[in-house]
């Protein structure tokens, strides 16, 4: 077995498994910030690693039993191909998942700081003003932080003595996730608290799958 093994490994073999284990992580990086359009990439390898890892596993174990009772068979080929049909989608997914949660994050934080920017625009125009600027959606003119939270798709709304900033992501792993700030939650009733609480100081996050 020994032997076997050694000759399964083979430098050559060693490079070619390297080569395919690049080109999956290029295809999820690809798939996880290459936008909507490659994210078909995702959905057809998940189709076919449906196929590939159990008809590896098959492959592999029918030809380790053909040794078994045939100590002269050498199944080389059969096993390294086995090999890249299991080990592939192993290295793939959970490299996809985690992928995922990082892109998730920066996005996140990228969208918090935007907000945050806001929120104190919001704040001094109080101080100054004595109410926030009346809003359905939209950032009031005239504000440094328009121009990032349009980007990012940050909303506003006045309500009642209090207000709401929001915002939303969607992963890759269909799911979804709006955040809200509000700068006093008691002051809305409480059917109106969205999601649960995140680290962050009046955010909550409501999450869904789509």
């Amino acid at each position: 077995m020994k032997e076997l093994l050694s000759d399964v490994f083979s430098e050559q073999y060693r490079e070619d498994f390297l080569f395919w284990s690049v080109l999956c992580m290029f295809l999820v990086l690809l798939s996880v910030f290459g936008g909507a359009s490659f994210f078909s990439i995702a959905i057809i390898c998940a189709l076919v690693s449906v196929f590939t890892v159990p008809l590896g596993i098959i492959l592999l174990i029918t030809v380790l039993i053909r040794r078994r009772l045939n100590p002269r068979f050498q199944p080389l080929t059969e096993i390294r191909l086995a090999l890249l049909m299991v080990g592939l989608p192993f290295l793939a997914w959970p490299s996809y998942f985690l992928t995922n949660e990082v892109s998730l994050f920066v996005k996140t934080q990228m969208r918090y700081r935007a907000a945050e920017e806001l929120i104190a625009e919001l704040e001094q125009y109080k101080k100054q003003e004595g109410n926030y600027p009346f809003s359905t959606g939209r950032i009031p003119a005239g504000f440094a932080s328009k121009k990032d939270c349009n980007n990012y798709h940050i909303g506003y709304c006045t309500q009642g003595d209090t207000y709401r900033v929001y915002f939303g992501l969607s992963s890759h792993l269909f799911t979804s996730h709006q955040y809200t700030y509000c700068a006093d939650w008691s002051k809305l009733a409480k059917e109106s608290w969205y999601g649960n609480p995140t680290g962050k100081l009046n955010w909550r996050v409501q999450t869904m799958v789509d």
